[in-house]
């Protein structure tokens, strides 16, 4: 709505376009994921991999919780 108040609306009609087309492009790419059935049992992760992805996780979920003090430290 701050793009059409703006006069902008050309910009606004172009970025819901572009949207669009992403979640056509990404949901292409996710479907098969969460809809295909191999009929094998669900893979077990190796545990470096598993513990590399659950520490990434861990630190984005702190560093936007405390992306105040870490913004202030710096």
């Amino acid at each position: 709505m701050a793009g059409v108040d703006a006069g902008l609306t050309w910009l606004v009609v172009l970025a819901i376009g572009n949207t669009v087309a992403s979640v056509f492009y990404y949901l292409r790419w996710l479907a098969p994921m969460f809809t295909q059935t191999s009929g094998r049992a669900e893979p077990v992760p190796d545990a470096p991999g598993a513990a590399v992805a659950y520490t990434a996780a861990l630190l984005s979920v702190l560093l936007g919780i405390g992306a105040g003090a870490v913004l202030t430290a710096v």
